[in-house]
């Protein structure tokens, strides 16, 4: 009769710890891919419009036109590029504004520092800073969707003059 210890000759501990090493490759691997890939779509794509840096976190944004500024808020899942396309900064500059989109910390060519906590609350208090390195003394504020964390921001930046 056959021993079974011949027939499985890995313990499932072994296995586990092989599957474990295995699985960690895995994702390393795709972490390499995933970084060359987002390189390759940054080269491919470069920013359009300009940047600002404020408390150390360097945000994208884009203007375009004179006069009156409106400041352009985007929703979860979109960025600058969105309300170029769309074509809402364009018509904003043909009404004599000075339309400025910035995208928000995270979101876009913007950067998101580690270590802090961007809620609704932080973009708002940042968001002065950058108006104030942008020259923009008062603004009316347009928020791309309608998510309660853009009108809160909206309602508490348009209160910090």
């Amino acid at each position: 009769m056959a021993s079974s210890t011949g027939r499985y000759p890995f313990s499932a501990r072994s296995t586990a710890g092989g599957l474990a090493a295995l699985s960690a490759i895995a994702l390393a691997g795709a972490a390499i891919i995933v970084n060359r890939e987002a390189e390759k779509a940054d080269k491919a794509h470069p920013p359009v419009g300009a940047f600002v840096e404020t408390d150390g976190v360097r945000l994208h944004y884009v203007e375009r036109g004179q006069g009156r500024p409106v400041v352009f808020l985007h929703g979860n899942g979109m960025m600058v590029e969105d309300m170029l396309v769309s074509g809402l900064l364009s018509a904003a500059a043909e009404h004599s504004f000075r339309a400025i989109a910035i995208d928000r910390p995270g979101f876009g060519h913007s950067e998101r520092p580690r270590g802090r906590a961007w809620t609704a609350e932080a973009q708002a208090e940042l968001l002065p800073r950058v108006f104030a390195e942008l020259g923009i003394q008062s603004r009316l504020f347009s928020v791309t969707r309608w998510e309660p964390w853009s009108l809160w921001l909206s309602r508490s930046v348009g209160r910090s003059r």
